[in-house]
């Protein structure tokens, strides 16, 4: 009996091996396999879209932009106020606004309570606590505007900042704050930019 069942499944497997050849259909190798031979569907990459540099465009609003909370990560040197004291500190940033050509205009974020800064009520790295500087940031150290490039490198989404924390940011930012003035003065510079 079990000549048999030997014999019956090599009948089975010439049978589709026949099958395959004269099907007419071109079969293409997929990892060692020919389309006929694998039960899955070759099916195109769902893999996404990839931005210049292989920069991942996935988490961005509809319009392509860059959304409110997504954090960046710098050195001090490359911002406006950084170049001031020297330091080459790495930085993470919060974006607080963008505009249509997605210049960005942002606020540090810092591990340590101090002057002019604040806790986020529900950002925490590490179990520790994060706080915000009191101060928007919109050009770099050469005056140019904030954009995601090699002095500005985004974050993955899941390192956001909740929108709940982003409206406490801009609250105390352009109302509560030492420097408010100066902060609305920068934030309407950025918004009237010609675009």
């Amino acid at each position: 009996m079990a000549k048999k069942k030997s014999k019956t499944r090599s009948n089975k497997r010439q049978a589709k091996k026949s099958a395959r050849q004269t099907s007419g259909r071109a079969s293409t190798q997929v990892r060692g396999r020919t389309n006929a031979q694998s039960n899955k569907p070759t099916m195109q990459s769902s893999k996404p879209t990839k931005q210049a540099k292989g920069r991942n465009i996935v988490g961005r609003t509809a319009r392509g932009r860059v959304p409110q909370g997504r954090t960046l990560t710098t050195h001090d040197n490359f911002l406006s106020g950084g170049k001031k004291t020297g330091s080459t500190k790495k930085r993470p940033l919060v974006v607080i606004e963008a505009n249509s050509k997605n210049d960005l205009a942002v606020v540090p974020l810092s591990s340590r309570d101090g002057k002019n800064r604040t806790e986020l009520k529900e950002a925490r790295t590490n179990n520790k606590k994060s706080f915000f500087k009191h101060f928007v940031e919109i050009a770099d150290n050469e005056g140019k505007p904030i954009r995601i490039n090699d002095k500005f490198k985004e974050n993955h989404k899941n390192m956001d900042i909740s929108q709940k924390d982003v409206e406490n940011i801009r609250n105390i930012v352009f109302n509560h704050s030492k420097p408010k003035e100066e902060n609305k003065k920068l934030i309407s510079k950025f918004r009237n930019k010609k675009d």
